[in-house]
């Protein structure tokens, strides 16, 4: 009899188990997954590609190391170059978004600017670099969520093709942080 009435409370314990655990899946099913909306990604993506223009710009203007200047300007000419293709994008789909400038860029990127502009030579060379490895590493988080997470296919594409660029600008940062820490 003992037996008995172990084995049943066993069960009756493995049920409530079973029970609790299938309506915890049922309720996370319930819950909206906040997705990232094509608006936000342009917003976020031209507001990504002001900040590295106006970063390479004081790259070549404050740095004296010319693998920094080449950086510099390898950010302008490539950011360029996507913030004209995004914007088209964005034009031909009717995402509107204001176009950012360096006003308009959130209050920490315009700190970030402003402290690099009072640097130069060495200082300005490890200071930028490092914001460099923050930045790169930041876009290429949206990147990817947004190639993964956009309803529209032509953001995703233009995500997906971005990465490559995003990471080999990444790249270049962790060569230059080595090469500089090493001089």
């Amino acid at each position: 009899m003992k037996t008995i009435v172990m084995k049943s409370w066993r069960l009756l314990a493995l049920l409530v188990s079973v029970v609790a655990v299938t309506a915890c899946e049922e309720d996370d099913d319930d819950v909206p997954v906040a997705r990232m909306t094509t608006a936000e990604f342009v917003q976020q993506a031209a507001a990504s590609d002001v900040f590295e223009i106006e970063a390479g710009k004081l790259a070549t203007a404050n740095s004296t190391t010319p693998e920094v200047v080449t950086f510099g300007e390898n950010l302008i000419d490539d950011h360029t170059e996507t913030s004209q293709t995004l914007m088209t994008l964005a034009h031909q789909n009717s995402v509107n978004v204001p176009l950012p400038s360096r006003q308009t860029l959130p209050q920490d990127k315009q700190a970030i600017l402003t402290r690099l502009e009072s640097k130069a030579g060495g200082d300005f060379d490890l200071d930028f670099v490092a914001v460099q490895l923050e930045a790169h590493q930041q876009a290429i988080t949206l990147f990817e969520k947004a190639s993964n997470e956009l309803e529209h296919q032509a953001f995703r594409d233009f995500a997906k093709n971005t990465l490559p660029t995003l990471q080999a600008h990444l790249e270049m940062a962790r060569k230059l942080r080595t090469q500089l820490s090493e001089g």
